[in-house]
């Protein structure tokens, strides 16, 4: 295969660095091509696991006398702290 793309190549004029070279650099474009879609397949498995993670923990969550958790800890404790440039006085 390779050598038919370079005797094409040198058919039609180019010489051997040349044609090596944009040999290189088609492989080159289809690598990434193959990279991007890996990544986007990576991407798509990863956003379909924590939404089924958090489908699954929400089902776990609303059992029959189990507390249902609106906010994680971490948003509840930053929801209690006074915003910036506001006093607690002037909130009253």
């Amino acid at each position: 295969m390779t050598a038919q793309a370079l005797g094409n190549l040198h058919a039609s004029g180019m010489g051997p660095d040349q044609s090596y070279a944009l040999l290189n650099r088609m492989v080159d474009s289809q690598a990434f091509m193959l990279s991007a879609n890996d990544i986007f397949y990576v991407s798509g498995l990863l956003f379909l696991g924590l939404n089924l993670s958090g489908v699954a923990g929400a089902a776990v969550a609303a059992r029959p006398g189990r507390r249902v958790l609106l906010r994680s800890p971490l948003t509840n404790a930053l929801a209690n702290q006074p915003r910036a440039g506001f006093s607690a006085a002037a909130a009253t």
